[in-house]
């Protein structure tokens, strides 16, 4: 008797373990704020109707694979309204688990710090009445803990490689003039000018140190590549049309970037275009201008690796729509959120 209740406790035991070593080979659950996924994942859509909607469900998308990838996006809940919101959202690659992490309702667009654990964002939430009412924001990565970073208008931003700074766009202050590149702390001290054109525009931190930002040129606008410090200008495209959204890729040599051929209205006909650090063999990846009728290509964002860049695609005039994916090449294009009834902007991939 004592054997047979030894090999039934010893079996029991086995069972037991067997369980916890498959339990622990499960990837932990995790979050995007917006959503992309790799070539290998196999993507789903759950037909859903957001409440108070009726007629045709949305697809939402599914992104099953192994592993999580991260993205976060801003979002207009019911944009044909008057009232409409726009607050920041995160999402699990498996395409549940849809969490709002900002609820001030003027919110977007938002970024990651380089370790994924903090995000910043511009908001409107002290501000607005106000013609220009977005602040910079930061918070931890679920949305709490929400600090105003500055007091005065700021139009773009990007942070510092080490996470302790940003980059930013000054929008109209009497005391922090229109259209500048600025860098200051993340606790809001040590603002420090490094244009003073006042036609200076959406900066973008390199991860090897350097700012890259549009300067704006009458008709056109070029891309400038400076060092942090504001010193070593240097030119590096020269096209007629206008420039905007510049994106790093992870290993600093190529800069992804929303280009407008000239004469074409604003956010409509535009596409996403990538160029090597140096301003050198400038490709364009995305085909919206060319559409019919013409639409707009915006937002890159790369994937940690490298290897794929998100965007937002629009119909015609409207200045957000759905996030597609791609190869770094322009190649393997494909839908990932669907923006039927919800606008959708600025998708900033997870490091």
């Amino acid at each position: 008797m004592d054997h047979q209740v030894r090999s039934y406790t010893n079996l029991l035991l086995f069972v037991l373990l067997v369980a916890l070593a498959s339990c622990s080979l499960s990837p932990p659950g995790s979050r995007l704020l917006a959503t992309i996924a790799s070539p290998s994942a196999t993507l789903v859509k759950k037909l859903t109707v957001p409440p108070g909607k009726t007629g045709t469900p949305t697809p939402r998308p599914v992104l099953l694979k192994e592993g999580k990838e991260q993205l976060l996006f801003a979002r207009f809940l019911d944009p044909q309204k008057p009232s409409k919101r726009q607050d920041i959202y995160t999402i699990n690659s498996d395409g549940s688990g849809l969490t709002q992490l900002t609820d001030n309702g003027l919110d977007g667009p938002a970024a990651w710090s380089p370790d994924g654990r903090l995000i910043a964002f511009l908001s409107g939430q002290d501000h607005p009445g106000n013609q220009n009412p977005l602040r910079l924001y930061r918070a931890n990565e679920d949305g709490s803990s929400q600090t105003r970073v500055v007091d005065f208008p700021v139009y773009a931003f990007s942070w510092s490689p080490d996470g302790q700074r940003f980059a930013l766009e000054s929008d109209g202050s009497e005391k922090v003039p229109t259209h500048n590149i600025y860098v200051i702390n993340i606790d809001g001290s040590g603002l420090v000018a490094l244009t003073e054109d006042g036609h200076s525009t959406y900066p973008a931190w390199s991860p090897i140190g350097k700012i890259a930002f549009v300067q704006q040129m009458g008709g056109h606008s070029v891309v400038v590549l400076m060092s942090p410090s504001g010193k070593n200008q240097i030119q590096l495209t020269d096209m007629a049309g206008s420039i905007r959204d510049l994106a790093w890729s992870p290993d600093g040599t190529r800069i992804a970037f929303y280009y407008q051929e000239p004469g074409v209205y604003t956010f409509t006909g535009g596409d996403v275009y990538v160029m090597n650090a140096d301003g050198t063999q400038i490709t364009r990846l995305t085909s919206c201008a060319m559409a019919s009728p013409k639409g707009t290509c915006m937002y890159p964002a790369w994937s940690p690796d490298g290897t794929q860049i998100a965007y937002v695609s629009s119909a015609a005039g409207n200045i957000a729509g759905t996030i597609y994916s791609m190869s770094s090449d322009g190649t393997s294009q494909k839908e990932l959120i669907n923006g039927v009834w919800d606008e959708i902007t600025s998708a900033a991939w997870k490091p």
